[in-house]
């Protein structure tokens, strides 16, 4: 099968930063899944869906998600060049996407209050969290089985 037509799985990085960006969007103005779902007529697992890349959002329905939100529909495509840019991997666009959440930039603006030694200690402790949490989901664990080696890791 050639480069040509082997078939791409997985978002497009568009797909993707629009999502994310209405998660942002969402966040910014308060409201839940469940709320934005209901103001569309959706299950909060659509809205889910599209926030995730992972469902496309029509061009009807990303109109009416922003009248929702209150924000024009242009905004959903800012930056979107750099999420897009030759070269770039999906998990390239999902980290670009990730970074410029809601979420993120709460985390970052309490990161730059602390001195250099408590950022790079807290960044430590995060990563062993992580570490452990992805490692868990690897093998599967039941929430009981996880809990001792969440806490071990949290304790480091």
């Amino acid at each position: 099968m050639s480069d040509a037509q082997q078939v791409k799985r997985g978002p497009e990085a568009v797909d993707v930063h629009v999502g994310a960006r209405v998660r942002l969007r969402r966040k910014q103005v308060g409201k839940s899944q469940e709320e934005l779902a209901a103001a569309l007529g959706l299950t909060f697992q659509q809205v889910q869906k599209y926030e995730r890349g992972s469902n496309r959002i029509s061009a009807s329905k990303l109109y009416a998600i922003a009248k929702a939100l209150t924000i024009d529909v242009a905004w959903f495509f800012e930056d979107l060049d750099q999420a897009i840019r030759p070269g770039v991997t999906e998990g390239q666009a999902r980290t670009h996407a990730m970074l410029q959440s809601f979420d993120m930039g709460q985390l970052a603006e309490m990161f730059v209050g602390f001195p250099e030694p408590v950022r790079r200690e807290a960044m430590a402790s995060a990563t062993s969290l992580l570490k452990t949490i992805k490692a868990i989901q690897s093998h599967h664990c039941t929430a009981g089985d996880a809990k001792p080696l969440i806490e071990a890791a949290s304790q480091r």
